[in-house]
């Protein structure tokens, strides 16, 4: 690495340039070190020298954190769907609030730790503490950003690896539904109830279940085979492959899906169709799964006298909104809590990795567990309570 002759500035810093390499015309490529002492320029270019060493592309560093997640967004887009795709452009909007124009080189753990700490205080779309899956996955995509620089010979470490989601974060709990609630679905007849049966029965995902056909619904198998979904993030509903690779899988149908089914009477080829005989958009999917919870409301409601879902005098529904993840939830729940394996769960609910049904399982076996304690406790209360308020046994 040859070198000029250091020089003092008007703004009294001091300035080396150096060669770090030449083009591919034989032209000196040089870059200018700048600092406020001899001893801050030699030390960056003892850092210079080190990174050259090691084969990283000095002139690719000073590119700003914003261009190497435009990079990486690029590479990433040819294998993620639109959803996935819309929830990154989120996430490293946020990062660009705070290191966008951050020379790659000179962003450190804390940089990234304060988007996180200042997330966690207030996210700006929703005034509200960001959640803890926000969080992770918003540190997530720093890491892959980071990863994919070190990948192109940009930096030697990973300044996201270390980074910490405070412990006060709160994280979205996972909701199933409640007996009641599963008795509702099973008793109430609507055009969603197809739709709702096989989530909360099968544990399909939304995506899988609207391209689902009749054809691939085994009844001497008592199976249904999952191998396709839709991505309706554009509203319209594009055909693409399942989730992951382990979403594609057949699911073992329980006896009350099983006979629900065989009385269906079959007018398309879809299992599910929309009213025009197609495959749902999200639009249509909206309307038609508010309408469902509006007719639940109606039967099942606190508001014994709402005639229909245009009553003036009530605003929404009074129950408990279900969204289709909490109906496959509640499959997942239903296996846990009676024992099923959790690579058996693992493989009907299609996920990628144990590591996700464990999340779960761990998560579900100590709610119910606490709540099992919350009764004993309860019941040795009442125990105790009723013990002392015996009157006395005459002797």
């Amino acid at each position: 690495m040859a070198k000029t002759k250091r020089t003092k500035r008007a703004d009294g810093r001091y300035e080396k340039t150096v060669t770090i390499g030449y083009d591919e015309k034989g032209k000196p490529i040089r870059k200018h070190i700048y600092g406020r002492t001899n001893k801050e320029v030699n030390e960056k270019i003892n850092e210079l020298r080190i990174s050259l060493c090691k084969g990283l592309d000095i002139s690719a560093q000073e590119n700003t954190f914003s261009v190497w997640a435009d990079h990486w967004l690029s590479f990433k887009r040819a294998n993620i769907g639109n959803s996935q795709y819309t929830h990154y452009v989120t996430y490293i909007n946020y990062l660009k609030g705070y290191i966008g124009d951050m020379a790659l080189k000179d962003i450190r753990l804390l940089h990234i730790q304060t988007v996180i700490n200042d997330l966690y205080e207030r996210n700006p779309n929703t005034n509200k503490p960001s959640s803890k899956k926000t969080l992770k996955e918003i540190r997530g995509t720093a890491k892959q950003i980071f990863e994919f620089a070190i990948d192109n010979k940009v930096l030697d470490y990973n300044p996201a690896d270390k980074v910490k989601i405070p412990k006060e974060a709160e994280e979205k709990e996972r909701e199933a539904l409640t007996n009641e609630q599963q008795r509702w679905i099973t008793e109430m007849s609507h055009e969603m109830q197809t739709a709702a049966m096989i989530m909360l029965y099968a544990g399909l995902r939304r995506g899988e279940l609207l391209p689902l056909l009749w054809t691939d619904i085994d009844f001497k198998k008592r199976t249904i085979t999952v191998n396709k979904a839709v991505d309706l993030s554009c509203d319209k509903a594009v055909l693409k492959g399942t989730k992951t690779k382990a979403g594609n899988r057949e699911v073992i149908m329980p006896d009350i899906l099983v006979d629900y089914l065989k009385e269906i009477k079959r007018t398309n080829i879809l299992v599910c169709p929309s009213p025009k005989g197609k495959i749902y958009t999200a639009t249509q999917w909206r309307r038609a799964w508010n309408s469902y919870l509006y007719a639940l409301d109606l039967k099942y409601g606190k508001n014994k006298d709402r005639k229909t879902k245009y009553d003036k005098r009530y605003k929404g529904i009074s129950i408990d909104r279900i969204t289709p993840h909490m109906l496959r939830h509640t499959y997942c729940t239903n296996l846990i809590l009676e024992g099923v394996a959790p690579v058996t769960v693992k493989d009907f609910m299609g996920h990628a990795s144990i590591r996700i049904t464990l999340d779960i399982y761990t998560h579900i076996t100590e709610e119910f567990k606490e709540n099992d304690m919350n009764k004993y406790n309860d019941f040795l209360k009442n125990t105790v309570n009723n013990f002392t308020e015996q009157p006395d046994i005459p002797a």
